[in-house]
Formats: structure tokens, sequence, C-alpha cells
């Protein structure tokens, strides 16, 4: 197990969640793009009516990758113009943040709670920071009915977050391989490619979503991708099983 800011990670859970997020993955077809089809499956996750996907939330390269809905673009769109918001506040104290946004104004942002009452009446926001090695990447927020709940409790609700954003994010782990056992990048470029493959098979994926879900394991547990890639290769970390630490039989 991982320890995560003082919360324990069990690595079956990832495990599990990673699997139920590819099975979530492959009910969307490819030509939607891999941020949209990210955006539905946590959704579907979260049994949340609208998902949206934002990176770099508070610099000037900040861009919102993916929104279900007209409700989601929005509420993202304000929080840019305004400068406040729950997603905001997730990104910059990477926490978890859930707001009611409704008549009553919110002394954190008022501006955005009067502007969202009059545009799309109360809104529930659940925001959780994307994050990956300690750093925050991006906001993944889910928009609800005033009195509803995500499927998803917190500590799940960040772990999917964190799962979204190394599949989302426009960074790849192989760019910054640390040499494993010595063996060099060439060598660590192949057990990828090796490990893709067993996810493929694995999981029925293609290959693009296959490499994407090995690089969003990579990323949410902290490790170089090719340190993930070798862990397949020797069946200590198999995408079928919830039991990350115990490969299956050959």
């Amino acid at each position: 197990m991982r320890r995560d800011k003082g919360v324990v990670v069990n690595p079956k859970h990832v495990a599990a969640l990673l699997r139920t997020l590819a099975t979530e993955l492959s009910n969307h077809h490819a030509d939607l793009g891999m941020p949209r089809r990210l955006c539905l499956a946590a959704a579907a996750l979260s049994r949340a009516p609208g998902v949206a996907l934002t990176v770099a939330y508070a610099s000037a390269e900040r861009i919102t990758l993916c929104a279900t809905d007209d409700v989601a673009a929005r509420l993202e769109d304000l929080q840019d113009v305004l400068s406040q918001g729950p997603g905001r506040l997730a990104f910059t104290d990477g926490v978890h943040v859930r707001a009611l946004l409704d008549h009553v104004e919110d002394p954190r942002w008022p501006e955005l709670s009067g502007a969202v009452r009059d545009e799309l009446g109360p809104v529930l926001v659940e925001a959780f920071p994307m994050r990956s090695g300690g750093e925050v990447v991006g906001v993944l927020t889910y928009h609800l009915e005033p009195g509803a709940a995500l499927a998803l409790d917190t500590a799940d609700g960040q772990l999917v977050a964190d799962l979204v954003g190394g599949a989302a994010v426009e960074h790849d782990p192989a760019d910054e391989l640390q040499i494993v056992g010595g063996t060099g990048p060439w060598a660590d470029r192949s057990a990828i490619h090796q490990a893709t493959g067993m996810v493929m098979a694995q999981l029925r994926l293609g290959a693009g979503d296959a490499a994407t879900l090995l690089k969003a394991h990579a990323f949410a547990s902290g490790e170089p991708l090719a340190t993930t890639a070798h862990r397949v290769l020797d069946r200590t970390l198999d995408f079928r099983t919830t039991d990350s630490s115990e490969g299956s039989s050959p």
C-alpha cells in the first residue's frame, strides 16, 4: 500500500477502479476522443449528471478538455472568467471541495454564486484535484442537483480524479523514464510496448486504450511508467484482478 497525504491507498482498490474505468471507456467509441470518453466514464462511475475536466486550472494555459453538458461547460466558463469557485480552490489548495451554489451567497465566491443562481439555478458542485507526484495538474468537477450525492465516496472520488488525470493530461510519463534494473531507456520502452500488449489481452482493449490505462496507473501510483510496465510483465500487476500485489498464473 502507498500513503497519499495521510490516506492509505490500497493497490487492490486502485486496480479495481482501473478495471471499472476501462469497462466504462470501452462503452464509448474511440472517435469521441480520450478526454470526452474519460468524462463520460467518470460520470457513469459517479452517476453525476455532468462532468468537466480542466487542466492548468489557475494559469494562462488553462483549458477545459471536456465538459459533458452545457451546465458543466458554463460552470467552468464562469469560474474562469471570475477567477473564483470550487474548482479553482480545489486546484490551488489540492483538496476536494463540495459547494452548493444557490440563493444563499457564498462569501468565498459571491460573484460566482450570483451568476450561477441567475443563469443555472441552484447547483451542487463537487471538485476534485487531479494529482501526480504531489503536484496538482487539473480538476475533475461534477455538478448535481441540490441534495443529491455522488455514487463515489470522497476517497474513491479522489482516486478516480487521479486516474482520469493520469490518462487525460497531455504529459507522457515515458519522457521522464528512470532506468529500471540498469537496462536503459530503450529496454524500458520495449517493456512498455510489451506491457501494453498484455493489458490489451487482459481487458480486451485496443492499443490506445490499454496504453492510456497503463499510464493512468503509473500516474496515480506515483511511479515511473517503466516500473509499472515491468510489474505487468513480471505478473505482480494484473489489470484483471482486484489484487495488484499478486499476479495471475501464467
